[in-house]
């Protein structure tokens, strides 16, 4: 890989530990990670941009790793017709959950209740001139194959970028005071206040069904988490210092009630 060659100097590249995890992601408490069994026997150089980079993991076959602001992608660099055309992933995934192979291409990873909380986007490879080139994923329980076909016109290097984006899996319902108060007036009728309430903004701002989803299951945890003490802490709070309540919500977590203060409680 001649633009990231370790003994330039300019690339300011810093050796770092042997292992097979390649890259990690988490977000709220759940993690994804890829791994490769051929990477624990490969030095690793960190570039002066924050890349990893991994030369050589099979002959003419190199690995560029980049953490994304969601998730991460893995640039696979294959330098000639004799590199391997089929490399092999390790997804490490958290128990509850489960790879499913989608019909776009992509491999969604989905909770046991069929929430979808993050995938691996659909595989694109390019050429040379970045004429783009066929490939595929296979999925083998946890482990992801993915296969690069080339024709004879293509130009080497070729580039393939496995990239992994994690999806909604939590949110925050913000009620304004008006809400807060009606919600609170009756705590016994909590619940169906405040699923009319998420009802209604929900056709109001077209909202999506994974938002309406979650919210819906943060309705059904009100009532564990608002009582008549809370409720009467609240219509206080509302009156006097101008706060509103909001419920935390997630796939894998239980809601948790809380105040907000702001343009969103008026």
């Amino acid at each position: 890989m001649n633009d990231t060659d370790p003994k330039d100097p300019k690339l300011a590249l810093t050796a770092i530990g042997l292992g097979s995890e390649l890259v990690t992601s988490t977000s709220e408490g759940i993690a994804v990670s890829l791994s490769s069994h051929e990477a624990s026997e490969k030095p690793r150089h960190v570039l002066a941009t924050g890349e990893t980079i991994i030369q050589d993991l099979k002959v003419g076959f190199d690995l560029l790793i980049k953490t994304l602001d969601n998730g991460f992608a893995v640039a696979a660099k294959i330098e000639s017709k004799s590199a391997p055309h089929q490399f092999n992933f390790v997804a490490n995934i958290p128990v509850a959950t489960s790879l499913e192979l989608m019909d776009n291409g992509s491999i969604e990873l989905k909770s046991n209740e069929g929430y979808t909380l993050g995938k691996f986007e659909a595989p694109w490879a390019v050429d040379d001139n970045y004429t783009p080139i066929d490939t595929y994923y296979t999925l083998d329980g946890n482990i992801i194959h993915q296969t690069v076909k080339v024709s004879e016109q293509a130009v080497y290097p070729i580039l393939a970028d496995p990239e992994w984006t994690w999806g909604i899996i939590s949110g925050t319902i913000y009620f304004n005071q008006s809400e807060t108060y009606r919600i609170c007036r009756e705590p016994v009728n909590a619940v169906s206040v405040a699923a009319s309430i998420i009802s209604f903004h929900a056709r109001r701002f077209a909202l999506p069904g994974r938002i309406v989803s979650l919210a819906a299951g943060g309705v059904s945890g009100i009532a564990s988490v608002l009582n008549i003490t809370a409720c009467g802490l609240l219509n206080f709070l509302v009156t006097r210092f101008d706060r509103c309540l909001k419920v935390k919500v997630g796939v894998t977590s239980s809601p948790v009630a809380g105040i907000h203060s702001g343009s969103r409680c008026t």
